[in-house]
């Protein structure tokens, strides 16, 4: 946060395929509370269903066409995730 000095931060919601609220919702709302309080920073909440298969399908794309050489790991999939759900953020905007 020291370093990047950010003027607000994006937060994954997740949901059900339903679109109700999943059990980790509360769960996110506490920490995105949290986050608020610690920073003095607005918290955007957004709607993190299939961002990890959304994630997953750009990296084996990607893997396949070869633009990306090296094995797909968990934390290559969470860091596309946190993408996908930052452009989706961003998508809303308009």
């Amino acid at each position: 946060m020291h370093d990047w000095q950010p003027n607000l931060i994006v937060v994954g919601l997740p949901y059900n395929a339903d679109g109700s609220e999943s059990g980790m919702s509360a769960q996110v709302r506490t920490f995105s509370e949290e986050l608020a309080r610690r920073y003095a920073l607005p918290v955007r909440m957004v709607d993190e269903r299939y961002s990890s298969l959304e994630a997953g399908s750009r990296l084996k794309a990607a893997r396949e066409s070869g633009a990306r050489t090296r094995r797909v790991t968990k934390t290559d999939v969470d860091a596309a995730a946190a993408c996908v759900i930052l452009e989706r953020w961003f998508a809303d905007l308009t």
